[in-house]
């Protein structure tokens, strides 16, 4: 059988964080490659394998609202897009794929779809 492997993601890899639209900073390498938000307290992340996120209990974790509004390359492999920029107030996502062209622009998601549900916030059952 043949192996699978991954694209190849392009260098310099920016994704906005979409609460603050400011760059994140990464790759940050650990269980999972991830960009993560330089605001303080803001704890937002981004992969290609889990998009937007925060960790909860060490792994990735996606609000409902959050999976609705994932946004994926069609082509197979290639996971999910980020936030580049902004252009009259949409949100342009691109892939991170090297030589993918492929990028849409939507609406900006409200903040709340990015925040933790008050059961899986910091200070919960801790």
């Amino acid at each position: 059988m043949g192996e699978i492997t991954k694209p190849k993601r392009r260098p310099a890899i920016r994704p906005l964080c979409p609460i603050h639209l400011e760059e994140m900073t990464g790759p940050i390498l650990g269980k999972i490659e991830h960009y993560s938000c330089t605001r303080r307290a803001c704890e937002l992340h981004w992969s290609p394998e889990s998009d937007y996120f925060r960790f909860f209990q060490d792994a990735p974790f996606r609000t409902f609202p959050q999976l609705q509004e994932e946004v994926l390359c069609s082509k197979s492999l290639h996971g999910h897009k980020f936030i580049a920029k902004t252009k009259w107030g949409r949100a342009v996502w691109e892939c991170s794929v090297e030589g993918c062209p492929e990028t849409e622009q939507r609406p900006l998601p409200p903040a709340s779809v990015w925040e933790l549900p008050k059961e899986k916030s910091r200070g919960a059952g801790r």
